[in-house]
Formats: structure tokens, C-alpha cells, sequence
């Protein structure tokens, strides 16, 4: 999912959902898809660190 939003990639809402296929993007994925947008920019810049992060913590839950 990360590597598609650094791309931009933007899915339509009423197509199916390209993370699972099981249902329509707007029922399925589409809010936790808009919430990562928002960190895109660290992403970005500090992706490096996030790897590393989950590299060590592969049982991290995001609250």
C-alpha cells in the first residue's frame, strides 16, 4: 500500500478494492488509504526509517 501511494496512485471509489478484490474500494480500504496519503510526504523523505522500524517490530500495531 505504501509503495502505491509514493506513486500517486489514486483507485475509483466504486471500482474493487486493489488491496483484497473482495469489494467495492469506497466499503473495503478507501479511509485507511486516505489516512497513509496524509503521511505521504514522510514517507517520502523518511522511508528508510520506517522500514528499519518495522524490520525490528514486525508485531507493531498501529493504534
Amino acid at each position: 500500500m505504501f509503495d502505491l501511494i509514493i506513486k500517486g496512485y489514486n483507485p475509483s471509489r466504486v471500482a474493487f478494492c486493489p488491496f483484497c478484490h473482495k469489494q467495492k474500494y469506497r466499503h473495503c480500504h478507501r479511509d485507511v488509504f486516505r489516512e497513509l496519503q496524509n503521511v505521504k510526504t514522510y514517507l517520502y523523505n523518511d522511508g528508510i526509517q520506517l522500514i528499519s522500524f518495522f524490520t525490528a517490530y514486525p508485531d507493531y500495531k498501529l493504534p
